[in-house]
């Protein structure tokens, strides 16, 4: 049996192996090939025999996926695979709450690669199998194992190049496009949501919209309307309002049809937060309807079922799961004195986020740490939060996989934004923490940054990044 380390490096093995023969600033659709594992993966999804939901958009997809399989898991055991991971890879695949175990991980592994092996040996030297189809396999056998009753998976970057997309589903969630992955899925915004649309493939009960750009959703709804699949878009068949943020998450109000529920709360700070909720409570509701499992069980013998007793009982079931939701490094506060903020953020749109919760929380100046390679909006990001910087510094990741260069600093120079350079978090981290009035943090980047800082925080003593640590 493969060992941990064969194991994940064999998730990724067949694609390196290619990248020697071809260029990878190619396309998706020049480097994916998810035709390679079609049929296993839909042979497996046959066998499994149990409804799926398959997640895509460019941010807060990964948050929807963890709200709705922590709020499903009232009714059902539920499968869960994500990515990317921040400490261990074995965080990508849950059953019922639960991650994988070292030893199911490996011993699965072998599994799929005995499923792979032949058509791994008949392949040119510059074509792979995906690094995702590999995990939908593995995904499917862990959940099976399991006894899963319903079974969520999120997608990579795209929807059409990915093998994620095989997975046979009763529904879709497309959370907010934004214009990224510029090189793997398209030159334009257009480009990538036609890419992502892929995930409408005419076979589900229903997919769930968020909120769009005009050019994005008319997109979306075209191709649904095509393939006859109905939709529920956010803003308009259920909303989230009046959303309020403080330092212990995001309060809003739910209204979808006859459901109507105030003052939720989910730890999770944000306002996107509240929209990424709303797309989960949407798509939780109609599937409890579908299977008739509006909870009634907790009732005693002689109460009175109303349906207003119904549905106050299924808020009293909601509020206890949603307070029970944690993301680690999205929007995360590791700490209130001094205040420190640790996001995956990556686009100037979720800086805007960030913006928004410093602007609620009464926070007008910090030092700002950006770790995102130079292939992602690190411009923007750095434009967004240069206002409210006391001093920006940049930094990079240890990940080899990301690219960080000089080319960052001359473009931000030439926009007249001072910065500091720094060749890693450490570094980055002690020039914050050496001040000697030190201001809120924040720490913005990739999730490999993301998870360094998760790392320091967890060997670091009564507060994250101490100076003398």
């Amino acid at each position: 049996m493969m060992n941990r380390k064969e194991a994940e490096d064999y998730v990724y093995a067949s694609y390196l192996k290619a990248s020697r023969f071809r260029d990878d600033r190619a396309p998706d659709s020049q480097i994916r090939n998810p035709r390679l594992t079609k049929d296993l993966i839909q042979r497996l999804s046959d066998e499994a025999g149990i409804p799926a939901i398959v997640i895509t958009g460019s941010k807060g997809k990964g948050s929807v996926a963890v709200i709705l399989a922590e709020l499903l898991r009232s009714s059902f055991k539920v499968g869960l695979m994500t990515s990317p991971h921040l400490l261990s890879f074995c965080e990508r695949f849950q059953a019922d709450g639960c991650r994988i175990s070292d030893e199911d991980f490996c011993r699965l592994m072998d599994r799929v690669k005995e499923l792979l092996d032949p058509i791994e040996a008949s392949l040119s030297p510059d074509v792979c199998i995906s690094p995702m189809g590999i995990q939908t396999l593995l995904a499917l056998l862990y959940f099976k194992e399991k006894g899963t009753q319903i079974n969520i998976f999120e997608c990579g970057k795209g929807a059409r190049y990915d093998d994620v997309n095989q997975v046979k589903r009763e529904y879709a969630i497309i959370n907010r496009i934004l214009s990224e992955h510029l090189r793997e899925l398209g030159p334009d915004l257009k480009s990538i949501a036609r890419d992502k649309s892929h995930v409408i493939s005419g076979q589900e009960r229903c997919v769930y919209i968020a909120r769009q750009e005009d050019e994005v959703m008319e997109i979306l709804l075209e191709r649904a309307d095509r393939l006859g699949v109905p939709v529920r878009c956010l803003g308009k068949d259920f909303q989230a309002d009046q959303i309020r943020l403080d330092k212990k998450g995001t309060v809003f109000n739910f209204v979808m049809g006859h459901y109507r529920m105030t003052d939720l709360r989910i730890p999770l700070p944000g306002g996107f937060q509240a929209e990424n909720c709303a797309l989960a409570l949407a798509i939780y509701l109609d599937i409890l309807e579908q299977y008739d499992m509006i909870p009634q069980k907790a009732y005693l013998p002689g109460d009175s079922i109303t349906e207003e007793s119904i549905k106050n009982h299924l808020s009293v079931s909601i509020r206890k799961r949603l307070s029970r939701v944690r993301r680690t490094g999205r929007m995360e506060i590791l700490s209130e004195s001094p205040f420190i903020l640790l996001d995956a953020c990556i686009h100037a749109e979720s800086a805007l986020q960030i913006r928004q919760l410093l602007a609620a929380l009464k926070i007008n100046q910090a030092c700002i740490i950006i770790g995102i390679p130079d292939d992602k909006d690190f411009e923007g990001v750095a434009r967004v939060m240069n206002p409210l910087a006391s001093e920006l510094i940049l930094t990079r990741s240890r990940n080899p996989h990301y690219i960080f260069t000089d080319r960052q600093k001359e473009r931000l120079k030439a926009r007249g934004i001072r910065i500091r350079q720094t060749d890693c978090l450490s570094q980055a981290l002690s020039l914050w923490a050496g001040r000697d009035q030190k201001d809120p943090l924040i720490i913005l980047g990739t999730t490999s940054l993301v998870s360094e800082a998760e790392q320091i925080v967890s060997t670091s003593g009564d507060h994250p990044f101490h100076p003398c640590r």
